[in-house]
């Protein structure tokens, strides 16, 4: 075989190669097709000699072909290109084989001999937060607990204090009532005791009417005047003291006494004038008896209104 087909049966066999390799990783019918092409490009290798003798053209395109340095560098290239996915497989794979080799063993072993301590302080921390937890949770259920008993103290208090309100108000209904009735004993008693005195004054009253009055003017001739205005002045002003006491029974009570209007001085008297030294004494007199008969008529009223004020 000379120079020129060897150079042609390696080209083909070259060109086989990538097919055959391409032909390895399919699957299905591409992987048949592919395979087909190699093994066309191998047994055109090595059945060249007979096929360049009968195909003399066929012999002389292929010499060209390969005689063409562009074809050798095509093929080259073709043949570089799956060897380097060929070495990066490889690679890839011893590669992820070490790293696999690693993780599984020393680094893993080296990692959790680093980590071992923090893992476990990691651990304690979490023991502690965890048991500070329950003792929080703890509390929280005593603290719910103790402001549930709080709160049924402040109710019972509650209820103690409605029940002390009501206590207080009913007593200070009994209070209001029992001051009513004090102060109304009071007023009665004060009012007696202003009986008590009143009695005393309109008895010391009435021990001056032998000396001043004289019904039917029996003895009026005999009366000394300058003794009997004396004593006069006397009466008035017990009469005027007795006012005064009753006056918050009724104000009007010296007015009352003390009026006595023009008209009742004339009409029938039982009295003569010419019993008395002069006009003077006459008008006295009868100023006296007016005064003296209204201070029996207003003594019966005030009597009976204290009356009705004390006893009801």
């Amino acid at each position: 075989m000379d120079a020129t087909n060897l150079a042609i049966t390696l080209f083909l066999f070259s060109c086989a190669v990538p097919f055959a390799i391409e032909a390895i990783k399919m699957v299905g019918k591409l992987r048949l097709v592919l395979g087909g092409i190699a093994t066309i490009f191998i047994a055109a290798g090595l059945l060249w000699s007979p096929i360049a003798a009968a195909f003399p053209k066929v012999a002389g395109l292929a010499a060209n072909i390969v005689g063409n340095p562009f074809a050798w560098f095509l093929l080259f290239g073709i043949l570089f290109m799956i060897a380097r996915e060929w070495w990066s497989k490889r690679y890839s794979h011893a590669l992820s084989v070490n790293i696999n080799g690693l993780s599984a063993g020393s680094i893993s072993d080296e990692l959790k001999s680093s980590l071992r301590p923090k893992l476990e302080e990691l651990h304690e921390k979490i023991a502690q937060v965890s048991e500070q937890a329950m003792r929080a949770s703890s509390r929280a259920e005593a603290a719910e607990a103790y402001a549930a008993r709080v709160d049924a103290k402040i109710d019972h208090e509650t209820g103690r204090v409605a029940a002390l309100e009501l206590l207080l108000q009913e007593s200070r209904s009994d209070i209001d009532s029992l001051t009513t009735r004090a102060n109304g004993i009071d007023e009665r008693f004060r009012l007696m005791t202003k009986r008590i005195r009143l009695d005393y004054i309109e008895e010391q009253i009435t021990l001056f009417d032998p000396d001043l009055y004289h019904p039917d003017g029996a003895g009026i001739d005999q009366i000394k005047w300058s003794v009997w205005e004396n004593k006069r002045r006397s009466w008035h002003n017990l009469l005027v003291g007795w006012s005064n006491m009753v006056g918050d029974t009724m104000p009007t009570a010296r007015d009352v006494i003390e009026y006595t209007p023009p008209t009742l001085y004339y009409g029938d008297w039982s009295f003569k004038d010419t019993d008395f030294p002069n006009s003077d004494a006459i008008h006295k007199y009868k100023t006296y008896c007016l005064m003296r008969n209204n201070y029996l008529t207003l003594k019966s009223d005030v009597f009976n209104l204290m009356q009705a004020k004390t006893y009801g």
